[in-house]
């Protein structure tokens, strides 16, 4: 459990270093009158390329894909933990819950996935911006 928290804390901090910091954060400093280089407000203007440009690094698709798995985990065990605090855990539905939830998380974590596979391999609409030097 404790290794799976600091992948979750890690993969968090990742995330917000490469698409908070890189593309929210300089377009509210540019909203507050601040100046922002040009190439920093490219990021902004045109976030699927960055995007695809992040996840064509293969280190970036593995820690993302690493990260995936972990929120998998995190969620699953979240969802029917959440049910169970709920009181909703008699004998014919917390298996039910359980098997919802697995359904649900598993949804969502593959879109998320769709996103790191498109952009390392450059299908779709994601992938029509090739990396430009921005990879490892």
């Amino acid at each position: 459990m404790l290794v799976l928290g600091i992948i979750v804390v890690l993969g968090l901090g990742l995330h917000l270093f490469n698409f908070w910091a890189n593309m929210q954060l300089p377009e509210v400093l540019h909203k507050l009158g601040m100046h922002v280089e040009e190439a920093v407000m490219a990021n902004v203007a045109n976030g699927s390329g960055y995007i695809a440009s992040t996840f064509s690094c293969p280190v970036y698709a593995v820690l993302y894909t690493v990260w995936l798995a972990a929120l998998w985990f995190h969620l699953t065990h979240g969802f029917w933990s959440a049910i169970q605090t709920l009181g909703i855990n008699n004998n014919v539905w917390f298996c039910r819950w359980k098997a919802i939830g697995n359904v649900v998380v598993t949804l969502i974590i593959l879109g998320f996935f769709a996103v790191v596979v498109a952009g390392y391999f450059g299908l779709g609409a994601i992938g029509k911006i090739a990396c430009a030097g921005a990879c490892c």
